[in-house]
């Protein structure tokens, strides 16, 4: 604020440049003050929003670690099964480093992981052991840990006999099944394909677009001639995707070398049959596990327990093993002959569609228009509609000839009369007349002869883009001819040959 002096000595402008000076500070200061409540304001939302969703999660987990706590001690009612868990997770662990641990103690308790972790520990110890068969009465769950096991420890060969059953699932399999199925394709169980195949019977589907797809997949094309070669390439044992390093089935794992994908996801099959539980605590410890990943990531969205469980259809896991570098020779084999009748199947239907194809006409663009060409020309109406078009694009008219020569030549003869009869300035006038009108009949003349050129040169382009394209569609349809002939020898081909030789594969 000025001061009075200042006020009192300054005029009327001076005294209006300073009251705006004045306003101006104070509209800055007002401004500013704004930005930076509209700051702070900002920074409390967010700081409530972090503390709002902090307590929240905190609550969450708290809650999650009360309950967790009830839980544990309606656990601490089966000490038994909680030390025949642990017995089994340790036995497990001295095989991993190659030792021999002790049988497991069942403590009295009907567990089916006693009498399968004892199983586990005799076959695994015991050399010269070959293809045993599983006891009667055994339970799914004891069948899958006996396998699990001896496919993680390298001994798949000697439960080879009890995979196929374990693989029954109505047309899809769980992921458990998946697991094994994988390891199997893979060669940790030796030739078991064999009897999967009778324990599937028809629950795989055989029809022709889906083999269609897979055989696109495998080729990285849709081109039908690629895919009738991927299809070749597969029954004949000839292809192969990327090689890829694979396990051997006389590997057994050790401390310093990790594990292959198949055998850690054979542990973790074991580890989890293992932290199953039995009868009422399956639940408690199923409810234990939820609620400690709640305390550990109070946000995450939890899983829906009513919902099925996700399963794989046959057909997607006989076409993931043919398409996946680790799955063996043999396997691959074995697998393309379940698969011949579907690949015959979509060779005929690719067949049948390449022969029905009929290249389309070629368009040609002219200066006067597009037309459709086909082999044998162009459409004799559509040539002469543009024919037309150019007469009238390029037509002089008469009248802009004649009007003008008429002209002149009525004012050239009507000038020399009027000077004959020495009326000058009209005959003048009127030469005049007919100079100018015979200039612009002239240059009308001139026009017209250009547009003549124009229509004829316009007239020869058409002819000549109509011949292109003629020529074009000729080739297009001889391509289609060779295509189809090429399809048709190698669908031929592919539905034409046999088995290979040697025994049944299927």
């Amino acid at each position: 604020m000025p001061d009075d002096w200042s006020w009192f000595f300054s005029s009327e402008y001076g005294r209006d440049r300073m009251l705006r000076e004045e306003v101006e500070g104070l509209q800055a200061s007002a401004s500013a003050s704004s930005a930076q409540s509209a700051r702070l304001s900002s920074q409390l939302r967010t700081l409530q929003g972090s503390i709002e969703s902090r307590l929240q999660a905190l609550s969450t987990a708290f809650d999650a670690y009360v309950e967790l706590g009830d839980v544990r001690e309606q656990l601490a009612a089966h000490p038994d099964t909680s030390a025949v868990r642990r017995d089994v997770l340790r036995a497990l662990t001295v095989l991993e480093q190659r030792g021999v641990p002790e049988p497991v103690d069942g403590r009295d308790v009907d567990y089916w992981l006693v009498d399968a972790a004892n199983e586990v520990l005799r076959l695994a110890s015991t050399s010269g052991v070959a293809d045993v068969a599983p006891t009667p009465g055994t339970s799914q769950e004891h069948e899958t840990f006996v396998v699990a096991a001896l496919g993680w420890l390298g001994h798949g060969d000697r439960v080879a006999a009890r995979v196929a059953p374990l693989l029954v699932g109505d047309g899809a399999l769980a992921a458990p099944q998946v697991l094994l199925w994988r390891a199997a394709t893979h060669g940790l169980y030796g030739d078991v394909l064999g009897t999967v195949r009778e324990s599937w019977g028809t629950d795989l589907d055989l029809g022709g677009s889906t083999w269609d797809a897979f055989a696109q997949r495998a080729a990285g094309s849709a081109e039908p001639v690629a895919v009738l070669r991927r299809f070749q390439e597969v029954l004949d044992g000839t292809w192969t995707p990327d090689v890829a390093p694979t396990a051997t089935a006389d590997a057994v794992p050790s401390k310093d070398a990790p594990p292959t994908d198949d055998r850690a996801a054979l542990r973790r099959l074991l580890d989890a049959l293992v932290g199953a539980g039995l009868g009422d605590e399956r639940a408690l410890l199923e409810r234990a596990r939820v609620l400690r990943a709640r305390i550990e990531d109070p946000g995450a969205v939890e899983a829906d327990p009513q919902a099925e469980p996700p399963r794989t259809s046959t057909t997607d896991l006989v076409q993931q093993a043919l398409l996946d570098p680790g799955t063996t020779s043999d396997a691959r084999r074995r697998l393309a002959a379940w698969a011949r009748p579907g690949l015959e199947a979509a060779a005929q239907e690719i067949g049948v569609r390449v022969a029905a194809e009929q290249p389309g006409p070629v368009v040609a663009s002219t200066p006067l228009g597009q037309v459709e060409v086909g082999t044998d020309g162009a459409d004799p109406a559509r040539l002469a509609q543009l024919d037309v078009l150019a007469d009238q694009r390029w037509a002089t008219p008469r009248s802009r000839v004649l009007v003008p020569g008429v002209l002149a030549g009525v004012a050239l003869v009507v000038g020399l009369v009027l000077l004959a009869m020495e009326l000058g300035a009209l005959g003048v006038f009127l030469l005049v007349v007919a100079v100018v009108a015979g200039g612009l009949t002239l240059r009308e003349l001139f026009r017209a002869r250009t547009r003549r050129r124009e229509l004829a040169d316009a007239r020869q382009r058409v002819q000549q883009k109509v011949a292109e394209a003629r020529e074009v569609a000729v080739a297009a349809r001889q391509a289609a001819q060779e295509k189809k002939a090429q399809v048709a020898g190698l669908a031929r081909a592919v539905v034409e040959s046999g088995t290979p030789a040697g025994p049944d594969l299927r």
